[in-house]
């Protein structure tokens, strides 16, 4: 077995352990306590987390900054870097 076979094979579990992985998480979800679960092995608990929702105003600024940004990589005003980088993709 080459080592791109090798490389498929383990993408190919890993992708099977995610899913598992995550219908485990959707069933805990829907089974913990709202004081959580904790043993030697296991610590599962509930945070909250903020999500934001900003005026009006703050998102027309994101939005003119992200046009101007893109005005500038056209224009050759931002400046960029390149970096080698791998990439594998599966078929």
């Amino acid at each position: 077995m080459t080592i791109y076979e090798q490389y498929i094979q383990t993408q190919l579990q890993i992708d099977t352990l995610e899913k598992m992985k995550e219908s485990l998480r959707e069933t805990i979800s829907k089974e913990l306590p709202d004081d959580g679960f904790k043993d030697e092995k296991i610590n599962a608990f509930w945070t909250m987390k903020k999500n934001w929702k900003y005026s009006p105003k703050v998102e027309g600024l994101t939005a003119e900054l992200k046009t101007t940004k893109k005005q500038e990589e056209e224009n050759g005003i931002a400046t960029s870097e390149e970096t080698k980088q791998l990439t594998i993709k599966i078929k």
